[in-house]
């Protein structure tokens, strides 16, 4: 598991194993009237590259299976709708916009806490209720304990960015 966000940039077609790597990301951007199809059973294959673990969490069961079986062409803006893709982007300000929601979180968000925050979302996705409150009671006193909760508290206070270390070794 890649500790730090991963953030797509959807402008133009985004088919078969190319829609795979983009619903893994954690995040995705998608130009206006981008393309997208799973296309597989279209060429009689099979969902391949994990798509059919991703695409149900990410948009349920009936409109996964929908457009797994079906194979049919969506544009961003159905993406959108659907929770295949976080927001749809002029395509001229695309990259731009992308970049900047990067840079924000890179400058502001704690690594050390995004690299946590990401296991919990992956780790919690099928766990009972109770495991994953247990476990973030557990992981909530650990990030008391890292100079990142120092920096982010001392910064929100002195109204000035956060001077976050990278990712720390313990987290």
């Amino acid at each position: 598991l890649i500790p730090k966000p991963v953030i797509a940039a959807i402008n133009g077609a985004c088919a078969g194993m190319g829609m795979a790597q983009a619903l893994m990301c954690d995040i995705r951007f998608a130009a206006a009237g981008a393309k997208f199809t799973t296309a597989f059973s279209r060429r009689g294959l099979i969902s391949e590259w994990g798509i059919s673990w991703i695409l149900p969490r990410l948009v349920g069961h009936a409109r996964a299976a929908d457009l797994l079986f079906s194979g049919r062409v969506f544009l961003a803006e159905e993406a959108a709708a659907m929770g295949v893709v976080n927001a749809v982007v002029e395509p001229e300000r695309l990259l731009e916009h992308t970049l900047a929601y990067a840079t924000d979180m890179a400058i502001n968000a704690s690594p050390s806490s995004m690299a946590v925050m990401k296991r919990q979302l992956y780790a919690d996705w099928d766990r009972p209720l109770i495991s994953a409150h247990d476990d973030a009671i557990r992981l909530m006193v650990e990030s008391f304990r890292r100079p990142d909760f120092a920096e982010g508290v001392a910064s929100y206070l002195q109204k000035r960015p956060p001077q976050f270390g990278p990712v720390s070794p313990d987290a």
